[in-house]
């Protein structure tokens, strides 16, 4: 599910902050991002190494304790968990689960925690912030520039689009957000709902999942009545949806899971 993540990482790890600028952490309201959003889980890491943790409201007390290369020991009630630096600046925290392929990311509600209130929302802000970069600001419209040719565009309106290198309009501005093209194909929502486009502003997946990822190796990661299975271009079901979490095939093959149990499928 955090290809995208795995992507840019590389592309935005010179921006990211170390995670020893512990003021930039601390006494902070950091909202870890469940991918179920069944609950509010706010983390505030103090400067004296006590940790609070907000369930709905309810607080638990832990520890954190930064052991230096980029790891932080994360205690709790319940458990400790040992976590390596991924991604960090004054917005977004990215964490990865040591000795796993797992993320966890977490939003900085002072500054924008009620607009990035999922994963996908902040990969598309770290896209925006740390690769694109502006081709023309005015009150009508915001380009942001990925390549010489078709780029998302944002009217007054907060509907997207996409337009040339010159900011002529080739895709009508009619989508609630537009990822970038992958190839020939890109990713677009409506009411909540995405789909996947191509150039001539055709539907080839119409926009009727909670979730979708780009193809990779032939299929693509989507989630449809909160269960994750993979299509193909012409929308086919090729792996059924029944897994919990699942990630896009890369060699060959895809990390899934049921009920806690993590399993990989092969191509």
């Amino acid at each position: 599910m955090l290809t995208f993540f795995k992507d840019i990482l590389p592309k935005i790890s010179s921006y990211s902050k170390k995670l020893d600028e512990v003021t930039l952490l601390t006494n902070q309201h950091w909202v870890y991002v469940d991918k179920n959003g069944a609950s509010k889980v706010v983390y505030i890491f103090r400067s004296n190494s006590d940790l609070l943790i907000s369930i709905n409201g309810r607080v638990e007390k832990g520890k954190w304790t930064y052991l230096g290369n980029d790891y932080l020991l994360v205690e709790n009630p319940n458990e400790s968990l040992l976590y390596k630096h991924g991604f960090f600046d004054d917005t977004v925290l990215a964490l990865k689960i040591d000795g796993t392929l797992d993320f966890a990311f977490f939003v900085n509600e002072t500054k924008i925690g009620k607009e990035l209130n999922n994963i996908d929302n902040i990969l598309n802000y770290l896209d925006n912030r740390y690769i694109a970069h502006i081709y023309q600001s005015t009150t009508e419209t915001k380009i942001l520039i990925y390549s010489d040719e078709l780029n998302p565009i944002c009217n007054e309106n907060s509907k997207w689009g996409y337009c040339n290198s010159s900011g002529e309009i080739i895709i009508s501005q009619k989508f609630d957000s537009a990822y970038k093209f992958m190839g020939e194909y890109a990713i677009v929502i409506i009411a909540e709902k995405y789909g996947m486009i191509d150039k001539n502003e055709n539907f080839i997946i119409e926009p009727i999942y909670e979730y979708l990822e780009p193809f990779y190796e032939g299929l693509a990661l989507a989630r449809l009545n909160r269960k994750f299975g993979f299509i193909d271009k012409e929308n086919t079901v090729c792996i059924d949806f029944i897994y919990d979490d699942a990630d896009s095939f890369i060699f060959g093959k895809a990390k899934v899971k049921i009920n806690d149990k993590v399993s990989f499928l092969a191509r």
